[in-house]
């Protein structure tokens, strides 16, 4: 059972983990958590790169102060009702649950075990939820089936992936009122979200500051940063990863005057042929073709390891019919940056906010991650 107020610690575990990896998890937080530390709760990630996963310690006052923020940002009220589609194991469905505490809003929990367009917008109707989390992919489903947005609805807030800007301008032809926002489990939420449809950019909410590393890479420094982590790799380890209050994330991105440009992950960021390739730009061509064509099937975009160029780019298609894909993808890129291999799968490995988990997905079609 939830406990929001905190009274004890609480490792918030997906009911569908195999019984190993969860055991794995609670041995660890009996150990290095219990007894240590107080008012915490354990949220375990495992990020699009893949690993051996990992424990977030998030403390109360972190939450509560993502939570505070988020409410500023959006000027909550109590007659404000919260879609909840994230379980509470994840940072997204427990940050609602809060803001809705501290609020005094409500919350409609999502009834549905999978993610379909009518059974979104019949519940969004009924309901009356004016304030809605939405990753990329569920805004592509509303536009591709040209879903209009209730009135009701005042905000969208989107996040878990990059949001391409013709998907979001498409989206508010249909009236859904779609804000960016950028944030991660570490953050306990979102640390940056637009103020209004006419001005998209990510802004800091109240609770964090950002700059960049000597490496180009995202620092954060906020109230809502997590405790510690629990990492696994021979034996379960417990660390903080901050320095000087500050998490140096893996994220690549330009800070100027509160407002944040993300330019991809770490990972993102490959050699073809010597050529330095963004694959999150690459993404993000991908994804307005496939609302331009009308794709119906889902595609995504991976870096291969190739020994002659160093890095392919490789389409996983769960279609045979993708060669209009690639032709016009082809047409509209760089040589070095087209796609030279498809493989045709059943699914793509996504993760429940629909990241693409890209380790699990080139081990899927026998393919080699690059080099870093």
């Amino acid at each position: 059972m939830l406990d929001l107020e905190f009274v004890r610690n609480q490792l918030l575990l997906n009911p569908r983990l195999p019984r190993a990896e969860r055991e794995r998890f609670e041995n660890a937080w009996a150990s290095l958590v219990e007894g240590h530390y107080s008012y915490h709760v354990g949220l375990t990630t495992s990020g699009s790169s893949g690993s051996h996963g990992k424990i977030i310690l998030l403390s109360k006052n972190a939450l509560e102060a993502s939570a505070q923020a988020v409410n500023e940002r959006f000027a909550v009220v109590p007659d404000d009702v919260w879609f909840k589609s994230l379980p509470s194991f994840h940072v997204g469905g427990l940050g609602i649950l809060i803001r809705a505490k501290l609020s005094g809003s409500h919350v409609y929990e999502d009834r549905s075990e999978k993610w379909k367009v009518h059974d979104f917008i019949e519940q969004v109707k009924a309901s009356k939820a004016t304030l809605i989390p939405l990753v990329p992919t569920q805004v592509f489903d509303l536009v591709q089936h040209h879903v209009a947005a209730p009135k009701h609805v005042r905000a969208v807030i989107v996040g878990g992936g990059r949001f391409e800007e013709s998907l979001r301008l498409r989206a508010l032809d249909l009236g859904w009122p779609c804000l960016p926002s950028y944030g991660m489990t570490e953050t306990s939420s979102q640390i940056a979200t637009a103020v209004s449809t006419e001005d998209p950019r990510l802004q800091l909410l109240s609770h964090a500051e950002a700059r960049v590393s000597t490496d180009g890479r995202l620092a954060v420094k906020a109230a809502s940063l997590l405790t510690a982590q629990i990492t696994f790799k021979d034996q379960p380890e417990l660390h903080d990863p901050k320095i000087d209050g500050w998490l140096i994330t893996e994220d690549h991105a330009r800070v100027e005057a509160g407002v944040l440009t993300i330019d991809g992950r770490t990972q993102d960021f490959v050699k073809i042929g010597g050529e330095g390739v963004s694959v999150a730009r690459l993404e993000e061509k991908l994804e307005a073709l496939k609302l331009t064509l009308r794709i119906g099937f889902d595609a995504a975009l991976v870096a291969a390891f190739d020994e002659r160029l160093g890095s392919i780019i490789a389409l996983l298609a769960t279609s045979a019919e993708s060669a209009k894909l690639v032709e016009e993808f082809n047409g509209q890129v760089a040589p070095f940056e087209r796609i030279r291999t498809v493989r045709e799968v059943v699914e793509i490995p996504r993760s429940p906010l629909g990241k693409l988990l890209r380790a699990a997905a080139l081990e899927l079609v026998g393919l080699r991650p690059p080099h870093p």
